[in-house]
């Protein structure tokens, strides 16, 4: 199954290189797009929707990041009044020493797939599978 476009929102370039390689492996999309922050993965799909471009079928967030990290970049999408966009599902990653915590503040904000780094095939297929299978 490929989905139109996945977003990749990291500020590690590394990662979103090794994600988009994975993701490119397994068939998963047709379109692979990074930001390197919260706020302009929010620009990108603003972007997109104004635009009246396809919006992202999944993202895949990091949490720990600078300029908007992944907690914030949820509630905006929360509180966003874009139609469509509050449901996109979203992927949560992390390398968190509390994922407990992270876990129990994701959830208050919104219903996401929560994944400890590294991305691996089976963690992605995982997420896919429980996103648009079940």
């Amino acid at each position: 199954m490929a989905l139109d476009n996945i977003l990749l929102i990291d500020d590690d370039e590394v990662a979103n290189q090794l994600h988009q390689k994975l993701i490119q492996k397994l068939k998963l999309a047709k379109n692979i797009f990074t930001e390197k922050d919260g706020r302009d993965g929010l620009d990108f799909i603003r972007q997109r929707y104004y635009g009246f471009h396809s919006l992202p079928s999944l993202i895949i967030l990091d949490l720990n990041m600078p300029v908007m990290d992944g907690v914030d970049f949820l509630k905006e999408i929360c509180h966003s009044d874009l139609l469509f966009v509050n449901r996109i599902p979203i992927a949560v990653l992390t390398n968190s020493v509390h994922p407990e915590e992270d876990m129990k503040r994701i959830t208050e904000i919104r219903n996401c797939y929560y994944i400890s780094k590294p991305l691996t095939e089976e963690k992605l297929l995982q997420v896919i599978e429980q996103a648009f299978v079940e």
